[in-house]
C-alpha cells in the first residue's frame, strides 16, 4: 500500500514469535501479526510511560488494600508497613 510514512521491517525470529504467542493469548480475536505487534507496542509504551511517582502511588494503594483486607495485629506490623513505605520514597 503506497504511503509517505516510514516503514519498518521486522524478521519473525524465535524471540518475536514468542512475543506474538503472548499477544495472541492476550488478544485471541486478533489474527494479524502486524496488529498484534502494534497492540504489544501500545501496551509497552503505556507501561514505560508510567512515572516513578505513579508506580509508587499504585504500590502504596496496593499495600493499603492488602492491609485493609488482611489486618495485621499490633504495632510491629505498623512499623513494618512504615519501613516499606519509607523505602519507596
Amino acid at each position: 500500500m503506497p504511503t509517505n510514512l516510514k516503514r519498518h521491517s521486522v524478521t519473525e525470529d524465535d524471540e518475536l514469535q514468542a512475543y506474538l504467542d503472548v499477544a495472541r493469548a492476550a488478544w485471541p480475536d486478533e489474527t494479524s501479526p502486524t496488529r498484534l505487534m502494534r497492540n504489544l507496542m501500545s501496551e509497552g509504551v503505556t507501561h514505560l510511560s508510567e512515572t516513578r511517582a505513579q508506580v509508587r502511588a499504585r504500590r502504596r494503594r496496593n499495600l493499603e488494600s492488602i492491609a485493609e483486607r488482611h489486618p495485621w495485629p499490633g504495632p510491629p506490623a505498623e512499623r513494618h508497613l512504615a519501613e516499606i513505605r519509607a523505602a519507596e520514597d
